[in-house]
């Protein structure tokens, strides 16, 4: 136990030694408070750069705009350069080149650091440098020099003096001048001189050769446009592999000459997309697993460690091409015409007419018909690229059975309904030759109507919905239903012969109200129910208390009745102070 404790504190003593090595400045800038000395700005020289104002740590060492800055900057952020003209080589400084010399002005340069061993360009000072291009003469035919001048319109030597001028074709300045006073043609005969992008031409006949005119045939021909031909064909740059633009060039002059330029590889810019797994189709990749590929070349970005094989399923397109001969339809069976079919896709038949054969037409690769006719036709190959196929419906193809009437019936497991917004499908098989047919049922879109989803109540507004009266879809725009009238019942009663106020409650929401009875001599008994129609007070339906005038007769001969046989009983009625009904022992009182 003892050894191992002097071990383990001989460890420790070991470590704090080492930490002891380690230098301060690895911790300053976590814990450093900054501290700034300004560094003054001084010039650049012929040997070192200069710098603008900025401020130091002299803890931590990093480099600061100014003075309470949290903002932390390289060093070489704050230099300066010495930035002047130099001689440079037009064939070897071309990145120092701003705009090329041309035949009025000197070429541009961009400004460079002269300080030893640094050489960068400004960003923003140029310089002119070297000298200007010489002038573009106009380009004639040997023994036609002086067409190569230009006169006034409409000059004339034996109406008026005139100046003529050699213009050049760049820029369009007089290069050279002539005066010529008023005088005689000096003519010439002309032939036949074809226009050119560059000058004009003519037709044969006399023209003077000072002021131009034709005196004998002759006409001006305009100047023609560029004839822009191909120097080098252009080809794609591919994510691993540069390529170069066209080059091009005007073949009857230089002006319109474009140089072919490198491009460089795309390196998969632009071109990262997910990919989900799926199988593969005839002209569809497919994917064994879910992944980020390029969308140029396929290269698998993740999961790391896959290359493209191993993700990329590649579409190997319609390899499985079989021919099938022209057929007559009969009764009993189906006819088609001739056509090839493809069945690589698993339940998937799909159909091909018309072979196009890729031959040269007029110097160009072009996919044309190929017939019967054709002395190709019968030698033709699958699948070595000089052959394609049109794809076509399988009813362009295949002729149904002919001499009997179908006997349709709907194919259910093929078949299913139309929506509001989907088409659906009819699929009907013939029972005698098996053909099905396939009748698109359009899909005829929504039938919107307001329909309530929450009935209002006496204290609350209800909504409606704008829905689908077909399939209830809903586009989610609702609005209200106003509140409801309260359904009333008569819960407390009142008595119309004292007067006084009825209560009724609600029985939708239980609200109460109170109303006033009118004051009445008598209930109000229309139906004899015994129960009053005015204030619902319950009362007996005894004869006395029927109001109509033959009861108040018959009552009238009942209580003489009653009174004889001294049948006597108080009304049922707490209100009614008649007697009968009931035989009593004491005296029958007086009725009146």
């Amino acid at each position: 136990m003892k050894k191992s404790l002097t071990k383990t504190l001989a460890f420790v003593l070991a470590m704090l030694m080492l930490l002891t090595t380690v230098p301060m400045s690895m911790f300053a800038s976590a814990a450093c408070d900054h501290s700034y000395n300004v560094v003054p700005a001084h010039p650049a020289t012929a040997t070192t750069h200069g710098n603008v104002k900025y401020y130091k740590c002299p803890t931590c060492g990093n480099c600061f705009d100014k003075a309470g800055s949290t903002v932390e900057k390289d060093e070489s952020e704050f230099i300066t350069h010495l930035y002047s003209e130099w001689v440079p080589d037009p064939e070897t400084d071309k990145d120092a080149l701003v705009t090329a010399a041309t035949c009025k002005d000197q070429a541009v340069y961009k400004k460079k650091c002269l300080v030893a061993g640094c050489g960068k360009l400004s960003p923003t000072d140029t310089f002119k440098f070297g000298d200007t291009l010489p002038h573009t003469r106009p380009v004639v035919e040997e023994g036609l020099e002086w067409l190569q001048y230009t006169v006034p319109a409409n000059a004339d030597c034996t109406a008026a003096a005139f100046t003529r001028t050699i213009n050049c074709t760049k820029c369009g300045e007089a290069i050279e001048s002539k005066n010529f006073a008023k005088g005689a043609h000096k003519l010439r005969a002309v032939p036949t001189v074809a226009a050119t992008c560059q000058r004009v031409g003519h037709k044969a006949g006399v023209m003077c050769e000072n002021c131009l005119k034709y005196t004998e045939g002759g006409a001006e021909l305009s100047k023609v446009p560029h004839n822009i031909i191909t120097t080098k064909e252009a080809k794609e740059a591919t994510c691993t592999q540069g390529g170069w633009t066209a080059g091009t060039k005007c073949s009857m002059c230089d002006t319109q000459t474009v140089e072919s330029k490198p491009v460089e590889p795309l390196m998969h810019k632009d071109g990262m997309i997910e990919v989900k797994k799926k199988d593969r189709t005839c002209l569809e990749d497919g994917y064994r697993m879910d992944a980020t590929i390029c969308k140029f070349c396929d290269y698998v970005f993740e999961p790391t460690g896959y290359d493209t094989a191993a993700v990329v399923i590649k579409a190997p397109g319609h390899h499985t091409y079989t021919h099938y001969a022209a057929q007559t339809a009969t009764t009993s069976t189906e006819g088609w015409k001739e056509h090839w079919r493809c069945t690589q896709i698993p339940g998937v038949t799909e159909y091909f007419t018309r072979p196009k054969i890729l031959k040269t037409v007029n110097g160009k690769d072009t996919w044309v018909d190929i017939t019967k006719d054709d002395p190709e036709y019968a030698s033709y190959t699958l699948n070595d690229g000089k052959f394609a196929y049109q794809q076509v419906t399988e009813a362009s193809v295949m002729i149904p059975v002919v001499g009997h009437d179908h006997r349709w019936t709907v194919v259910k497991a093929k078949s299913y309904a139309k929506t509001c917004t989907k088409d659906g499908l009819e699929v009907r098989k013939c029972g005698i030759c098996g053909k099905e047919v396939e009748t698109v049922l359009p899909a005829e879109g929504h039938k919107w109507d307001w329909t309530i989803v929450q009935e209002p109540t006496c204290t609350k507004e209800g909504v409606m919905m704008h829905q689908c009266t077909v399939c209830k879809e809903s586009d989610g725009i609702t609005t209200s239903v106003p509140k409801g009238e309260h359904k009333w019942k008569l819960t407390g009663n009142a008595d119309c012969t004292k007067g006084g106020n009825a209560t009724y409650t609600c029985e939708i929401c239980g609200a109460t109200k109170q109303e006033p009875i009118t004051l009445q001599t008598r209930h109000t008994d229309a139906n004899d129910d015994g129960v009053c129609e005015v204030c619902n007070t319950k009362f007996c339906n005894c004869l006395c208390h029927n109001q109509k005038w033959y009861g108040k007769i018959l009552y009238y001969f009942v209580k003489i009745w009653w009174q004889y046989f001294g049948i006597r009983e108080k009304c049922a009625s707490a209100d009614c102070d008649k007697v009968h009904y009931t035989k009593q022992q004491d005296p029958i009182p007086d009725v009146t």
